[in-house]
């Protein structure tokens, strides 16, 4: 047996799970469930997130300048953003 989202799984992976004689389950309304809800620790991450995001984008755009190629300028934006990850989850 086999959870699935089946309104999000590929018919073509769906087939080849059948096609391996594996029972499909769609638990999509338990994992809708399980999204909705957000404990303390799940609202920290996210506001996390959306500060490196913004921490990448500002290091990204800042980088660029003539004669910089757009990898490089990412580059930039990729390094901010694990600088600062490391200093909030020193443990990660």
């Amino acid at each position: 047996m086999v959870g699935i989202e089946a309104a999000v799984l590929p018919w073509q992976w769906a087939r080849r799970l059948a096609d391996r004689k594996l029972r499909l389950v769609d638990v999509g309304s338990d994992i809708y469930r399980m999204r909705e809800v957000k404990d303390e620790e799940e609202q920290r991450l996210l506001r996390l997130a959306g500060r490196l995001v913004s921490i990448g984008v500002r290091e990204t755009l800042a980088a660029f300048r003539p004669g910089i190629t757009e990898p490089l300028a990412e580059l930039e934006g990729h390094r901010s953003v694990l600088e600062a990850a490391a200093a909030e989850l020193p443990d990660a």
